[in-house]
C-alpha cells in the first residue's frame, strides 16, 4: 500500500491528475512506459510494477462500470534481465554460525533461524510464539512484519500459510525462547540495527563472503537443491506462488542437466572440414 501510494503520487498524478478517467488512452500508458525507460533512473522491474499498478487500477474501473475497456490490456511488460544471487556454501554457513554463537548469541539465533528455514526477514521478525510447534517440530508461517509501516500483518507476502520443519539447530534456538507468551515475538530484537550495523561486520570477523539478509533465503534454497530436495518441496518450503521462481535454484540439484554434453561422436560421421582442418576426426 505504501508503494502504491508512492507510485500514484510520484508518477501518475503529475501526468494524469487533471484528466478524466476515460480520456487516458493506451497511448498514454505506452508513453509513460517509454518515458520511464528513456529517463534511465528506474530498473525494468520497477517500471513493470508501475505499469502493473495502472493495469490493476483500470481493471477495477472496468469492473465498477466506470470504463468499458482497460487501456493497459495487451501492453507488453519490459524484459527483466536475470540476475545472479549470492549465497553461502555449507562451510561458510557453519563457520559463521559457530563464530556468532561464541560472540553474538542474539545474531546467531536470528541468522540461524533464517538460514535453516528460508524465512524472509519480515517472517522472522513477525514470528510469534503461537506459531512454533515443538511437539511436531515445525513452525507455521502466517504473519509478516512490515518494516515500512512498522505493523504486524496477519498474512505473508504470498498470502499463503505454510509449515516449515525445524531441524535440531532451529529447535535448540527456539527452545531458549519457549517460555514466552503465545502472542510474544519469538526473537525480539532491533532488526534494523542488527541487519544494517551488525550482520556485515560479523561476516568479516567470521571470514565468510559478504551477503545480505535476504541472501540467507537463497542459501537455504540452494542447499536444499544441492541435497536433492525436489523442486516441488522447495517451492512449498519457500512459499513461492510460481514454480518458475523456484526453478532458478535447481541448477544446484545433483542430477541437473547431468551429462547432456557428453555425447560421443559417431564413428560413422565424417569429420567437419574447416579451411582444410579436420575437426572431430
Amino acid at each position: 500500500l505504501v508503494q502504491d501510494r508512492q507510485i500514484i503520487r510520484d508518477y501518475l498524478m503529475p501526468r494524469w491528475g487533471k484528466l478524466k478517467l476515460e480520456s487516458i488512452s493506451r497511448r498514454d500508458i505506452s508513453k509513460l512506459q517509454g518515458d520511464l525507460v528513456s529517463e534511465g533512473r528506474l530498473s525494468p522491474k520497477t517500471i513493470n510494477i508501475i505499469v502493473g499498478l495502472c493495469h490493476k487500477m483500470f481493471k477495477s474501473a472496468v469492473e465498477w462500470d466506470l470504463l468499458k475497456v482497460n487501456p493497459v490490456d495487451g501492453l507488453k511488460a519490459l524484459k527483466v534481465p536475470e540476475k545472479d544471487y549470492k549465497f553461502w556454501t555449507f562451510e561458510e554457513r557453519d563457520r559463521f554460525l559457530s563464530w556468532a554463537k561464541a560472540n553474538d548469541p542474539e545474531l546467531h539465533a536470528i541468522i540461524g533461524l533464517a538460514v535453516y528455514t528460508g524465512l524472509r526477514r519480515g517472517e522472522v521478525e513477525g514470528l510469534l510464539r503461537d506459531c512454533v510447534d515443538f511437539d511436531r517440530s515445525f513452525i507455521i508461517i502466517k504473519r509478516s512484519f512490515c518494516k515500512k509501516t512498522h505493523k504486524l500483518n496477519e498474512y505473508t507476502k504470498g498470502k499463503r500459510i505454510r509449515r516449515v520443519p525445524m531441524n535440531s539447530v532451529v529447535i535448540q534456538i527456539l527452545r531458549e525462547h519457549s517460555l514466552r507468551k503465545l502472542r510474544d515475538q519469538v526473537l525480539p530484537a532491533d532488526y534494523d540495527h542488527l541487519v544494517v550495523r551488525r550482520f556485515r561486520p560479523a561476516q568479516v570477523k567470521a571470514g565468510v563472503n559478504q551477503i545480505c539478509f535476504h541472501d540467507l533465503r537463497h542459501t537455504f534454497a540452494s542447499h536444499m537443491a544441492m541435497s536433492g530436495i525436489s523442486v516441488i518441496d522447495i517451492k512449498k518450503l519457500l512459499g513461492h506462488s510460481s514454480i518458475d521462481t523456484t526453478m532458478r535454484y535447481m541448477h544446484f540439484a545433483p542430477d541437473y542437466l547431468s551429462g547432456p554434453t557428453d555425447l560421443p561422436l559417431s564413428r560413422k560421421s565424417k569429420p567437419l572440414e574447416v579451411e582444410g582442418t579436420a575437426i572431430g576426426g
